[in-house]
C-alpha cells in the first residue's frame, strides 16, 4: 500500500519533489534550496520547467496505459476521432 501511496504521489507532483522532501528534512534545508534556487538564471528555469513538465506528462501516459489500459485508449481514440473531423 505504501508503493501505492508513493506512486500516486510522484505521478501528481512530479519526480522533483522527492528533492524538495530531501532538502526539507536537512537542517536550514529549505533556506539553502531557495539560496540555491536565486542562483539559476530565468531562462534555465524556463528550459529545466519545460523538460520537467515533458518528462512529468510522459510518466503519466506511461502510467494511465500500463496501469488503466482501456480507458487511456478509448480517451486517445475519442481524441483521435476529434482531430480527424477538423
Amino acid at each position: 500500500m505504501a508503493d501505492r501511496i508513493g506512486t500516486a504521489y510522484l505521478l501528481r507532483y512530479g519526480s522533483c519533489i522527492a528533492y524538495y522532501d530531501y532538502w526539507s528534512q536537512q537542517q536550514d534545508g529549505e533556506q539553502a534550496l531557495e539560496n540555491r534556487l536565486k542562483q539559476v538564471s530565468p531562462q534555465r528555469w524556463r528550459e529545466a520547467r519545460k523538460e520537467t513538465r515533458r518528462a512529468h506528462s510522459e510518466q503519466l501516459k506511461r502510467y494511465r496505459f500500463r496501469h488503466h489500459r482501456q480507458s487511456y485508449l478509448a480517451s486517445l481514440e475519442q481524441r483521435w476521432a476529434q482531430a480527424a473531423r477538423m
